[in-house]
């Protein structure tokens, strides 16, 4: 009888919480580049700045509108 070590499983809400995180931390990167606060970002792109500040910590799912939005005004070449 052989033991094998447990390997490591993720489910999807914790896949996506990554993701979402990883997400998060460009867009504070970026938005900090740029010399803006939260509440600068939101008001440029007409979102809220509890929003921005949950986006950035991985708490809410970024929408394709705010990511496109925040790529153009951040300069970040993605899309």
């Amino acid at each position: 009888m052989t033991m094998t070590e447990p390997q490591e499983t993720y489910d999807d809400g914790e896949q996506a919480g990554d993701l979402n995180r990883a997400i998060g931390k460009q867009v504070k990167v970026l938005r900090e580049r740029a010399g803006l606060t939260q509440k600068e970002l939101g008001d440029r792109l007409g979102y809220s700045e509890d929003l921005v500040s949950s986006l950035e910590r991985g708490r809410r799912t970024p929408q394709r509108e705010f990511l496109e939005a925040a790529d153009e005004l951040l300069d970040a070449g993605g899309c």
